[in-house]
């Protein structure tokens, strides 16, 4: 069986940059130059999975 998500599942642009404690602006350029985590758009905003946020970070762990 699927379960639903809530949007509260999800993280604004500035509250992502806010929880990884980095200036939005550093978000956007992971974003442009592609090494950002994985995003959704709606309409002008993005959101952010937490779950694929935990998965992106683990990525980076060295």
């Amino acid at each position: 069986m699927k379960t639903t998500k809530f949007i509260g599942d999800y993280l604004s642009h500035a509250e992502l940059a806010a929880a990884l404690k980095i200036e939005p602006k550093t978000l956007y350029q992971m974003n442009w130059a592609g090494t950002g985590p994985p995003r959704y758009k709606v309409g002008r905003s993005c959101r952010y999975d937490v779950e694929d946020v935990r998965e992106w970070l683990q990525g980076r762990k060295r």
